[in-house]
């Protein structure tokens, strides 16, 4: 008599399998995530710097931030903001203002000086899709920061 072996993995063999994909899986996806949301972060830090140079192309220009106000973003996904600015044009002054995808840029001009002009700039860019927010203020610190 002929013994016919079988081929093929036991159900055992599996579901070991399958644990240790599981655990892989478990591993590999968080680290994933925390990659994307640090490219947004990082693309939130360039729309604050970017539109803070705007910001201070305007004042060179008007001695004041008045024509740097407003929240600006793009809303057909151009790369360029469509609202926002004095005249929501999306422009701080001439400067066209460049805008990430899902990021909001808020300019708040500001009187560091207490003289009644606005010298200074609060700069704030908020992203629908990371719970934290870039943030600028030119009276105070100077500094980028993840607030």
């Amino acid at each position: 008599m002929k013994r016919t072996m079988k081929k093929g993995f036991s159900m055992i063999e599996l579901l070991f399998a399958m644990i240790i994909m599981a655990a892989l899986a478990a591993i590999a996806i968080p680290s994933l995530s925390s990659g994307t949301d640090s490219a947004t972060y990082t693309s939130m830090k360039s729309d604050a710097q970017a539109a803070y140079s705007a910001a201070q192309a305007s004042y060179t220009d008007a001695l004041n931030f008045d024509q740097a106000t407003g929240d600006f973003t793009d809303t057909d996904d151009n790369g360029i903001a469509d609202t926002g600015g004095t005249n929501d044009d999306g422009k701080i002054g001439e400067n066209a203002l460049t805008v990430s995808k899902s990021n909001t840029i808020s300019l708040v001009p500001q009187d560091c000086s207490g003289d009644g002009v606005n010298d200074g700039i609060e700069v704030t860019v908020t992203n629908d899709n990371v719970d934290k927010e870039i943030y600028f203020d030119s009276c105070n610190d100077g500094k980028f920061s993840v607030q």
